[in-house]
């Protein structure tokens, strides 16, 4: 009987435990197995987080790009990071750039990211799970020392496009 006991309260306690375990991933957001948790239904606000000047990436001496951190919201409704269903731009323009004068600025270099090989750069940071991306530009070097980054989120459906606030970074010479 003592035994019978024991198999009862363990099998109790391993339901339990399923419970707990189970309840943990729906508030952090495992549903998908993205590490995002739960679709994104309409993306409404980027953030962007880098080191405020271009790095050096390779063994030759001089700056050769950026690494960006960007993170995709359904604000208010959802305060973590959301995952893209759609294409990532990355935007630069030399020098500053306003967000008014986006749309009629002529870009210098642009890097796209569609949603087939976004997973591959999702990353934990800051906020939470988001995207890091290495924007290398080679030969294609800026002539200026200050640049604006801007990311554009593109979405697969017919929602609207939104873009980040710019992102203002300085390459040294």
């Amino acid at each position: 009987m003592i035994k019978n006991m024991d198999e009862k309260t363990r099998r109790t306690d391993m339901r339990m435990l399923m419970l707990l375990v189970a309840g943990v991933c729906l508030l952090a957001g495992c549903q998908d197995g993205s590490g995002f948790g739960v679709a994104s239904t309409g993306i409404n606000d980027i953030y962007m987080d880098s080191a405020p000047a271009a790095i050096n990436m390779d063994s030759i001496p001089g700056p050769d790009g950026f690494v960006l951190q960007v993170y995709l919201f359904e604000r208010p409704a959802k305060p973590m990071p959301v995952p893209a269903k759609g294409t990532l731009e990355f935007i630069l323009y030399e020098g500053r750039v306003a967000i008014t004068e986006i749309n009629t600025t002529q870009p210098y270099l642009v890097w796209t990211f569609n949603e087939q090989y976004l997973p591959r750069y999702v990353r934990r940071g800051r906020l939470g799970m988001g995207y890091s991306v290495n924007l290398q530009w080679g030969q294609n070097i800026p002539r200026a020392h200050i640049v604006t980054i801007v990311t554009r989120y593109i979405p697969a459906d017919d929602s609207p496009e939104v873009y980040s606030a710019p992102l203002v970074m300085f390459i040294s010479g």
